[in-house]
């Protein structure tokens, strides 16, 4: 018995070698110089989020300002978004407290700052527009401190301050489990009660249908006909019988699921959809004439 414990033990020690290796590589790799080496990913990020923030600016001066509101769930651990997101001047909220040690909180998202300069109207007005941002699986410059999930500051003589272990959640098989767990439960909820909102559209980019705690969500909400989907992805009807893209595309049915892919024109049409493309096509080209703008979207010809 003496021999089998000694051998689980070794094991055990060589599994837990393995595991933080794999781990360090895996953060190693998210850890990027953003406006160097990716400045032309963060042009498309910035041309997404600026195309999303001026429609809702357009639909506002339409009188429909209760579309203000643009929610982020994304599965990325890079700071991309809020790069994005602040070089473009845009107001949004990540589920952290405006602190000296910014402290997670689901209460956050449901605060909302007021625009001071229509002070003089007979109501205050919010910022518009407004990001609310929902790493559902964790960021690179989030920690555990004191028993609390904070955001690191960008300001290193502070980081070093934040010692303890990165809190994401890595691409391996118990990342379901690890979701049951704060803050990500928090953002969870929040994603099915949004997605529960009357009318809502949903728009997935690079998003493979594999994590099938997210997937199987969004096939409930496919239920309901004033739910939307656009995916913009791979051609499905290409892919692998059996992969998570083909599965959730057989079986997603019904009208409200739409997906964008290359045309079989182009020289490539199994090739996914690339997110530089998503974002053109959500950067909305702007023309102003008589006090008023219109926006137009679009992939182009060679696109279906």
């Amino acid at each position: 018995m003496g021999g089998v414990r000694i051998k689980s033990i070794i094991k055990a020690d060589e599994d837990k070698r393995v595991s933080d290796a794999v781990r360090k590589a895996f953060l190693e790799s998210v850890d990027i110089k953003y406006n160097t080496e990716h400045s032309d990913v963060l042009d498309s990020y910035r041309r997404f989020v600026q195309g999303l923030g001026i429609s809702r600016q357009i639909l506002a001066r339409g009188g429909q300002a209760a579309f203000d509101v643009v929610n982020l769930f994304t599965t990325n651990y890079d700071l991309f978004h809020e790069m994005a997101l602040e070089s473009s001047d845009y107001a949004y909220v990540d589920g952290f407290s405006n602190a000296l040690m910014p402290t997670f909180s689901p209460r956050e998202y449901h605060r909302r700052p007021i625009d001071l300069d229509e002070r003089f109207r007979d109501h205050y007005e919010p910022v518009n527009p407004f990001f609310r941002l929902y790493k559902m699986h964790g960021s690179i410059n989030w920690r555990v401190y004191d028993g609390n999930v904070v955001r690191a500051p960008k300001f290193p003589d502070i980081a070093d301050e934040y010692q303890g272990d990165k809190q994401l959640i890595a691409p391996m098989t118990s990342k379901y489990a690890l979701t049951q767990g704060t803050p990500y439960s928090d953002m969870f909820r929040e994603f099915v009660n949004i997605l529960a909102v009357p009318n809502t559209v949903l728009l997935t980019c690079g998003f493979s249908f594999a994590d099938s705690h997210i997937s199987n969500l969004i096939r409930q909400a496919l239920a309901r006909p004033d739910f939307t989907l656009l995916a913009f992805v791979g051609n499905p009807a290409e892919t692998d019988i059996g992969s998570p893209t083909r599965d959730f595309y057989d079986r997603a049915g019904g009208a409200n699921a739409y997906f964008v892919y290359p045309s079989e024109r182009d020289p490539k049409p199994k090739r996914p959809l690339y997110f530089s493309e998503f974002a053109d096509f959500i950067g909305p080209e702007i023309t102003f004439g008589d006090d008023a703008a219109s926006g137009s979207l679009g992939l182009g010809d060679g696109n279906e």
